[in-house]
């Protein structure tokens, strides 16, 4: 192929290239602005339809009704009957499904009928919440925005049609289209002309320079007529050839030298061959030891392998058989909590006044009230089990959600003494000292979570200590650590019991009766540790039987600068 044509060629490829590439960028582009600003708009609507469920289920709450299935369905007829004329567009619509997929609300099916919808998709939509999705309804690419209400166990969906949401972008595709063509031509006859400017001095030079490589040093060279590059490489093409003359007589003479040279040069190769092939031996001997040595390793690296995956896996499985129980157990946990609480009251207040006429009945009545209460207290103490227990496994597998803004340390330590302050007022004989200087560094951190992993230490301190003192010290260590201590003068822990502390479901040995009537959910202090290990923290223990027990958390600072003290109103307002 001659030179201009492989320039008219390069040219035109360069701006097909460039052309190209600057539509592809404005359609990706407006693509993309379509699609979130479609996005955005739908969230904003779907928000909208969600706080007017919401509304309708707080004004239930609110009216104590909020449990009775006749009222619930009526504030739902209601609500749906309000957005049954909703629309967004042309195309957008609003359906509501009672899961798992009986309809609630839809604008042209009847209340009840099942959604022509893949129930594998409405079970992803209901296990997500919330988010978009693109599916095929009703014979029609659509776009879905979705958010679900569990207390209803509904799932609200808003859907838009595809073409109506990417006509914006299909027409500005359009016009590029039609630019990059009426480009492309006027851009080929500037390249066409261009070509034939530059291609005719460049054809004289190659016609001199296949001359010189046929060794016809007698060629005439092409003499530069212009002033522009061309001329320059015409020039420069002349001395080079010179040169290339005198070279060449050069490579002559030294020719014969290397000839001499190469045959010294071959005794030199046959030695070093002998060489290489001693060496060659040794490395062979090696690379066996080596290969007889590492399948050894791979082979034990094969059986621990296969052990530490049976280890997760058993791991995976216990954890899973956990989690799914603690859900399964919390609704109807719920239930019996709710359904005890209403019997109680119920019990007193229409069989405590029969009941107090006959002094056989008022012992039967207080003991069932008894019952009853232990119940609760049972119950209560199971649903923290289970809280805790989630929250746990939650931050070891990192779903746990984490609202880190910089914080007040010593707020977050007074909100924490002040939640616990029921404690104390069950304990005339036991006192708390709290010792906060007025100025700390700030804390990068979820405030909710550092508070429950300070009332954990702070509840447990006060329940192992009947009478004496419980102090809690805020200082700043040496090495620039924010530094929480928790001292009690209660029971203590044994040597043994202290290297267990920290574990899951452990707790203490129960043989006193302090200990029997105190014990929790063992989980505690995991919690804790978990919490405090997330910020770069560190918890650690001591205590001796009989001396009390001192928990310190270590935290580092958000930075090298203090934080004033909040006044004590607000740190009452937790």
């Amino acid at each position: 192929m001659k030179l201009k044509y492989k320039i008219n060629l390069l040219a035109l490829s360069i701006l097909v290239a460039v052309a190209l590439a600057i539509a592809g960028s404005g359609v990706v582009a407006i693509g993309r602005l379509t699609a979130d600003l479609n996005r955005r708009l739908m969230t904003s609507e779907i928000e909208q339809v969600m706080q007017r469920v919401r509304s309708a289920n707080d004004v239930l709450q609110q009216s104590g009704v909020g449990s009775a299935p006749a009222y619930v369905r009526k504030a739902q007829e209601d609500l749906i009957e309000e957005l049954r004329t909703y629309r967004l567009g042309a195309t957008g619509r609003l359906m509501i499904l009672a899961l798992p997929d009986k309809i609630a609300l839809h604008p042209t099916l009847v209340t009840g009928a099942t959604i022509d919808i893949d129930p594998a998709v409405l079970q992803s939509m209901a296990s997500k919440g919330e988010g978009q999705e693109a599916l095929a309804y009703a014979g029609k690419r659509r776009i879905f925005s979705y958010d679900r209400f569990e207390k209803w166990n509904w799932l609200v969906m808003l859907y838009v049609g595809a073409d109506e949401t990417y006509a914006v972008r299909n027409e500005f595709l359009g016009t590029v289209v039609l630019i990059l063509f009426a480009s492309l031509f006027l851009g080929s006859l500037v390249f066409l002309w261009f070509a034939r400017v530059i291609v005719a001095p460049i054809m004289d030079l190659a016609l001199a320079a296949c001359a010189i490589s046929r060794g016809d040093w007698s060629q005439p060279l092409p003499k530069p007529t212009s002033g522009d590059e061309v001329a320059e490489l015409a020039r420069a093409f002349g001395e080079m050839s010179g040169r290339l003359a005198t070279a060449y007589r050069d490579l002559e003479a030294k020719a014969d030298e290397l000839k001499r040279a190469n045959v010294s040069l071959c005794a030199e190769v046959g030695e070093r061959k002998h060489a290489e092939a001693e060496l060659a031996a040794l490395n062979r001997n090696l690379e066996h030891i080596v290969e007889e040595r590492t399948a050894e390793l791979a082979r034990k690296a094969e059986e621990l392998g296969q052990a530490n995956r049976k280890l997760l896996e058993l791991d995976e499985i216990k954890s899973a058989f956990l989690t799914s129980v603690s859900h399964e157990l919390r609704t109807p946990l719920t239930s019996v909590l709710g359904f005890t609480k209403l019997i109680r009251k119920d019990f007193t207040r229409n069989f405590g006044q029969i009941a107090a006429k006959d002094e056989q009945k008022r012992k039967v009545a207080e003991r069932v009230v008894q019952n009853l209460g232990i119940i609760e207290h049972e119950g209560e103490r199971l649903t923290r089990l289970i809280g805790d227990f989630l929250d746990l496994t939650k931050i070891e597998e990192g779903q746990l959600d984490w609202h880190d803004k910089t914080i007040d340390l010593g707020l977050v330590v007074q909100r924490s003494v002040n939640a616990v302050a029921g404690y104390f007022a069950l304990k005339p004989e036991l006192s708390i000292l709290v010792d906060i200087p007025d100025q700390l560094p700030p804390v990068r951190a979820d405030a909710d979570r550092l508070q429950q992993a300070f009332i954990n230490l702070l509840s447990n301190a006060a329940k192992f200590t009947e009478q004496g003192q419980i102090t809690v010290k805020v200082s700043l260590t040496e090495s620039g650590l924010l530094c929480i201590r928790v001292a009690d003068s209660g029971i203590g822990i044994s040597s043994e019991e202290l290297k267990r502390v920290f574990d899951k479901f452990y707790q203490v040995d129960a043989t006193d009766t302090i200990r029997a009537l105190q014990r929790g959910t063992g989980l505690g202090l995991a919690i804790t540790r978990q919490i405090v290990e997330h910020y770069g923290g560190s918890l650690r223990a001591e205590s001796e039987p009989g001396m009390g027990s001192v928990f310190t958390i270590e935290l580092p600072a958000a930075a090298n600068k203090t934080l004033a003290l909040q006044p004590e109103t607000e740190m009452l307002d937790s």
